[in-house]
């Protein structure tokens, strides 16, 4: 039997020093099993870190510098397990447990990018169950946060976050990434400010990234400020993709602040791409909502907004849909409703206070709508059972100017057309 444990200088001289000199560091280190591996360092004052290692070949290391705040907690069970904690203080938190075979967690908190100090209230969990997982974390910046919790085989989490007041998850609750199943992968990049982001896969071979960089621009005065940006993801088939970034400049005359965006997929084979900002409209906030429902399988939806006040939500109940919405400018909105089978839906508004709606029942149905101005208004419902061999039933809406106002119901089996085009003020 082989077990290896490595102590720094400074806990040796914590242990031997004259009372006058203690600095309250612990470390307390169980091993069972062969061949285990562990690793602490720990400088400065008040770190404590406890590693507990079960089976064989387990792997732990702990690095707690800079007037360790430390705290940091391993627990492995199984085989070949690697988790390594690095932090570099104020109130650095982290546990780490591990079961099963060859899982690896990786977590770095605080400091570098070029010190001046910075860190603040890191925290962190990461929890893995079942065997070759890996987690990838990386916190930076001012009041953290972080959980990560994987069950299941071969799972991936990459969480990076730079800025202050970031918040992967809700502590509380336990989410914050958190995977079950197989095969699953998830990503978050946060670089800005007070952004949170949360992923919660259900299923396997999902795919979950969200990527946030959104400026706090102009920062109000008084009080908490809110969340720039929040971003939610929650996937509970298989085979489901969906990205959510949220970005801008965030100067204080074109803010990108308080976006929200919200993506769920129930289904199987699903594709979801929302991508928020504001670069085009001069405003204290931007407040882009975005929400994509997909409860069937094999359904695609792309939402684009770069503008204030803009907000897109689509539903997708049917399989082999797709649907795309674009907006920008201020104040438009757009909704999508899809049931049935092979279904397409494009909505692109620009201009000010525009709105769409679109719903779509039966099978092979296409929708087209386009507005470019002020005011204008758009209605389509779609309702017939076209096949595949009969064709599609087609509607195209095409609206320039100011306050003009079309109603489009297609009813029956077709394949139908119907063709709508204003250009100018108030036609009907």
């Amino acid at each position: 039997m082989k077990n290896t444990i490595l102590a720094s200088a400074s806990l040796l001289a914590m242990a031997l020093a004259a009372p006058a000199f203690a600095q309250d560091n612990t470390s307390t280190v169980n091993q069972s099993g062969t061949t285990q591996n562990a690793t602490v360092t720990q400088t400065g004052a008040d770190a404590i870190a406890t590693v507990t290692q079960s089976n064989t070949n387990n792997t732990a290391t702990v690095l707690q510098e800079a007037n360790a705040g430390g705290d940091a907690t391993v627990t492995q069970s199984g085989a070949f397990n690697n988790a390594s904690v690095s932090q570099t203080s104020e109130n650095s938190d982290a546990d780490v447990v591990q079961s099963g075979d060859r899982n690896r967690a990786t977590l770095t908190q605080g400091r570098a990018a070029s010190n001046p100090n910075q860190t603040n209230s890191q925290e962190a969990l990461l929890v893995q169950s079942g065997s070759d997982n890996t987690i990838l974390a990386a916190q930076s910046g001012s009041s953290g946060d972080l959980n990560v919790l994987q069950s299941g085989n071969f799972n991936t989490a990459t969480v990076s976050q730079v800025g202050f007041d970031n918040s992967a998850g809700d502590n509380d609750a336990l989410v914050g990434i958190t995977q079950s199943g197989d095969d699953n992968d998830a990503f978050v990049n946060q670089t800005g400010q007070l952004s949170e982001a949360t992923i919660n896969q259900g299923g396997n071979l999902n795919l979950a990234t969200i990527n946030q960089s959104v400026n706090n621009a102009p920062n109000p005065p008084g009080g908490n400020d809110p969340r720039v940006a929040t971003a939610t993801i929650n996937q509970s088939g298989d085979d489901n993709d969906s990205t959510i970034n949220q970005n801008g400049p965030g100067t204080n005359v074109v803010s990108a602040r308080l976006m929200t965006a919200t993506s769920t997929q129930n289904g199987n084979n699903n594709d979801s791409t929302i991508t928020q900002s504001n670069t085009l409209v001069n405003a204290s906030a931007s407040e882009n909502a975005a929400t994509v429902t997909q409860n069937g399988d094999n359904n695609d939806s792309t939402v684009g907004q770069n503008g204030i006040s803009l907000t897109a939500t689509v539903l997708q109940d049917g399989d082999d849909s797709d649907s795309t919405v674009t907006q920008s400018g201020d104040g438009s909105s757009a909704s999508v409703t899809q049931s049935g089978l092979n279904q397409s839906a494009t909505t692109t508004q620009a201009g000010f206070d525009n709105n769409s709606g679109i719903s779509q029942t039966g099978v092979n149905n296409t929708a087209n709508v386009s507005q470019d101005g002020t005011g204008n208004n758009s209605t389509v419902t779609q309702s017939g059972d076209n096949g595949f061999v009969v064709g599609t039933s087609l509607v195209f809406v095409d609206q320039i100017g100011v306050d003009n106002g079309s109603t489009v119901n297609q009813v029956g089996d077709g394949p139908n057309t119907v063709d709508v085009s204003q250009n100018g003020i108030s036609n009907r």
